[in-house]
């Protein structure tokens, strides 16, 4: 476990409050100077009048060169686009007008109950306009594996978290893909909260759909995501100014209107400035400091839970690709949001789910001082609230 001494240059990256201490990622909200550097380098680019337009296209394609590299595919067909949900409603409405139009039904879409919201509640929406049909199927009590997808995956269209955002198990995506497959499921993949860089590899799921947040893990600008769309596979693929009636908006025309923009400037510099920093650290160096993070916490976490019956731990296994999540959820039973309070009162940021579970999740610029920060805080707050009700249980 890395020390705040030796990664003192990470850290100079960074201009975070040094009073607080960062476990949810998704609140950091502190870009890297190197994406700070990558907005004024593009912003300067439309300084230079009318040559600007090629100088951007430069510039953005040597970005998807580099998001290639990083998790293969084709540089083409990376996106640069909005919020998840957007992308989500966006490639939906495409697969469910080729639906109407070739097998003159809407399609049945699925994901397991608790998922991200921003994939679930899209769908929602669409369903609510009587746009598809739409079943949330109950998450397994161990493990995602063969026999659950034979039962429960049996949409059209499956949409799935490649690490369960609220308790951190990571899905055997392999496994999933090929009982897609088999059952001619298109699949939709959100790796927002997949930590890795380089791992995941794209060429390896044809015909699949990858969408991730840029900031968390990424570190970029909220409200931005990358997403890899096979446009070959896709059924329809066509911006409003290609409508013969622009018009005219009937529910047909209204799914051909759908144009997936790729203009925004901001999430272009957010992903270039992430690759550089990464680049410069190593990425075998970056994902080699999240494992150790996550394992050092897990153990704090460990010691603590033999001492307190009411204290539970959520862990991930190592699964896809051999690689377990950083995300780490407890509980105390109903007094979980006291602990968070006490953790706020004493400038631990973490997330609280209200099915009594405080999330926790490191990164490659958590540091040992701050995970027995708060590590000793939890065990505190135990010592004060816990300890007696495991006396009595034992009396």
């Amino acid at each position: 476990m890395e020390t705040k001494k030796r990664l003192r240059f990470i850290l100079s990256y960074f201009k975070i409050k040094k009073d607080n201490y960062y476990f949810n990622y998704a609140n950091l909200a502190k870009v890297p100077k190197t994406i700070l550097r990558e907005t004024d380098k593009f912003n300067s680019i439309f300084a230079y009048g009318s040559t600007f337009a090629k100088k951007v296209e430069k510039y953005q394609n040597e970005v998807r060169s580099h998001l290639s590299s990083v998790y293969g595919g084709i540089a083409d067909n990376w996106f640069f686009l909005g919020p998840v949900s957007s992308v989500v409603s966006n490639i939906l409405l495409q697969i469910i007008r080729d639906y109407k139009e070739r097998e003159k039904r809407i399609p049945s879409i699925s994901t397991y109950k608790m998922n991200f919201p921003s994939l679930i509640l899209p769908v929602k929406s669409l369903e609510s306009e009587n746009l598809c049909s739409f079943n949330l199927i109950e998450y397994p009590e161990k493990v995602v594996d063969k026999n659950w997808c034979e039962e429960k995956i049996k949409s059209d269209i499956f949409l799935m978290s490649l690490v369960d955002f609220f308790n951190g198990f990571t899905h055997d995506l392999d496994l999933i893909y090929s009982h897609c497959q088999s059952k001619g499921i298109k699949l939709i993949v959100d790796f927002s909260q997949f930590p890795y860089w380089g791992i995941l590899n794209v060429n390896n799921y044809p015909g699949v759909i990858f969408t991730s947040v840029l900031h968390k893990w990424l570190l970029g600008y909220p409200g931005h995501t990358i997403s890899y769309i096979d446009i070959d596979t896709m059924p329809f693929f066509q911006g409003w100014r290609n409508m013969n009636n622009l018009f005219d908006y009937n529910i047909e025309n209204f799914l051909k209107s759908h144009e997936i923009s790729n203009r925004s400037p901001l999430p272009f510099c957010s992903f270039e400035g992430a690759f550089k920093l990464a680049s410069n650290v190593g990425f075998d160096k970056i994902n080699r400091y999240i494992k150790s993070s996550s394992n050092f916490l897990l153990e704090k976490l460990e010691q603590i839970g033999k001492k307190y019956e009411k204290f539970k731990i959520l862990n991930s296994v190592e699964n896809f690709k051999n690689h377990k999540s950083s995300i780490i959820a407890i509980s105390v039973g109903s007094k979980t949001k006291e602990l968070l309070t006490y953790l706020y009162n004493n400038n631990i940021i973490a997330s609280y789910f209200p099915i009594d579970l405080i999330r926790f999740s490191t990164s490659f610029i958590t540091t040992k001082e701050e995970i027995e920060f708060l590590s000793k805080n939890i065990e505190h707050w135990c010592n004060d609230n816990l300890i007696y009700e495991k006396e009595t249980n034992n009396a």
